[in-house]
């Protein structure tokens, strides 16, 4: 008995352009397959209150921008994929329009942000000592946590 191979699409790196996975094979069902450029997926990231690696919390969820900004041209194609929707100028966006991201491009920045880097020990440290939130030098806080 011969055994069938599946192809599934598994995010690949085409130059500047990432395929959706799982959201990729639900599409390609409908024939229609979604392709974002890492800067369309930072300006979803942008929008939601995130960094690069999709990590944050997620406080917000607009983007504005005008016909005569770099990024106008890139937002309209997220619209017309559905991961985001424009909201008409309006004078409290100063004359812009207002992009928010959709349900289906918030699963699309968590699904395929890239993983954050690994951090070394002392960068992990550091960021323990940020987090902790105490009210003294770095260096004291070390020698705090040694003989502590």
């Amino acid at each position: 008995m011969a055994s069938r191979r599946t192809k599934h699409p598994a995010p690949v790196l085409f130059g500047e352009r990432m395929r959706l996975s799982a959201e990729a094979l639900r599409k390609e069902c409908t024939g229609r397959a979604i392709e974002v450029t890492r800067a369309q997926l930072h300006y979803m990231q942008h929008a939601l209150g995130l960094d690069d690696y999709g990590q944050g919390s997620w406080y917000r969820n607009h983007f504005t921008a005008g016909p005569e900004c770099d990024s106008w041209e890139a937002l309209c194609q997220l619209v017309e994929l559905g991961l985001m929707k424009r909201h008409e100028p309006r004078p409290l966006f100063g004359g812009d329009s207002c992009f928010v991201v959709t349900e289906e491009g918030k699963r699309y920045v968590r699904e395929n942000s890239p993983p954050p880097p690994k951090l070394t020990r002392s960068a992990a440290r550091y960021r323990r000592w940020l987090r902790s939130g105490a009210d003294m030098p770095f260096g004291d806080w070390l020698k705090e946590a040694r003989n502590g």
